[in-house]
């Protein structure tokens, strides 16, 4: 026989007990059975997984808290800033002197950026903390990508900028959270505009038995070798530090590949400084 391994509680002669390891197994001496046994004191790997036990607990907890913490910092901070945003725009339509509208301008722009900093921080912590209620519907993808245009139609002409959609078929439906399809879909065409000064913006939508395929491809400033791995981690960027080119957080890509994941689909990106980026999303039609 291979023999046994087990583990038990062993009571020493003071009477103090301590875990033990027994390995036993019999082996043959000629006629004879020999039952030949090991005893190891575990009192040094059982402190050690214990310990191991805590520090995973402890880390869970601390996770926990400081997504409850970064959610109900993003509630209590979006009511005020909604007061904000609104209020300047009212004294955009009212004011007619230059310097003010200005003034007013600077003020509604930056309370946006603050809002959208928070709306990402809160979609961030929905995820962690798996709060995430899907509302499942069937969703055409090339008009929601068209409407998606719409929102960085002004960026795209300021820069002058080429924005094509290319599909085969004039609908493409998926049945998926329609909400959640639409910030991915706005969060990549945000990033492949906002990082692309000049050529152009490509959306290319095809389709099989099971999945709907989305190819954004632009000609921007693309991410180094070196970075795309920790693209996808919170908080990073292409480009940070001090000397960083672009607003944000670095939270985009990170939300967009989660919520990619949480729908059952996959992300995948390939680009090269200089040279533009090319994102691929797959999403299961059901």
């Amino acid at each position: 026989p291979n023999g046994i391994l087990f583990e038990t509680n062993h009571k020493r002669k003071n009477g103090t007990i301590i875990p033990v390891e027994i390995s036993a197994k019999l082996i043959k001496q000629g006629d004879e059975e020999i039952l030949l046994a090991i005893i190891r004191d575990n009192t040094e790997r059982k402190k050690l997984e214990l310990d191991l036990i805590l520090a995973k607990d402890k880390a869970e907890e601390m996770d926990r808290l400081k997504t409850t913490f970064l959610s109900n910092m993003s509630h209590e901070l979006n009511t005020p800033m909604s007061g904000i945003i609104g209020f300047s725009e009212l004294l955009l339509s009212e004011m007619d002197n230059k310097n003010h509208r200005e003034m007013a301008k600077i003020i509604h722009n930056s309370g946006k950026r603050l809002n959208e900093t928070l709306n990402s921080i809160l979609d961030l912590s929905k995820i962690e903390s798996q709060k995430l209620d899907l509302k499942i519907s069937s969703i055409d993808l090339i008009t929601m990508i068209k409407e998606c245009k719409y929102v960085f139609s002004d960026s795209v002409n300021k820069k002058g900028l080429k924005f094509n959609i290319l599909y085969d078929q004039e609908k493409v439906f998926i049945k998926s959270d329609q909400n959640i399809v639409h910030k991915i879909l706005c969060s990549i065409i945000d990033n492949a505009v906002k990082y692309t000064n000049e050529g152009s913006v490509t959306i290319n939508i095809t389709e099989n038995d099971k999945n709907a395929i989305i190819k954004v491809t632009d000609t921007g400033i693309g991410i180094p070798k070196e970075n795309l791995n920790q693209i996808f981690e919170p908080f990073r960027q292409g480009s940070e530090g001090l000397n960083r080119k672009f607003e944000g957080m670095g939270l985009g890509l990170t939300i967009t590949k989660k919520y990619v994941e949480i729908l059952g689909g996959k992300l995948s990106i390939e680009s090269e400084h200089g040279s533009g980026t090319a994102i691929e999303i797959i999403l299961p039609k059901n």
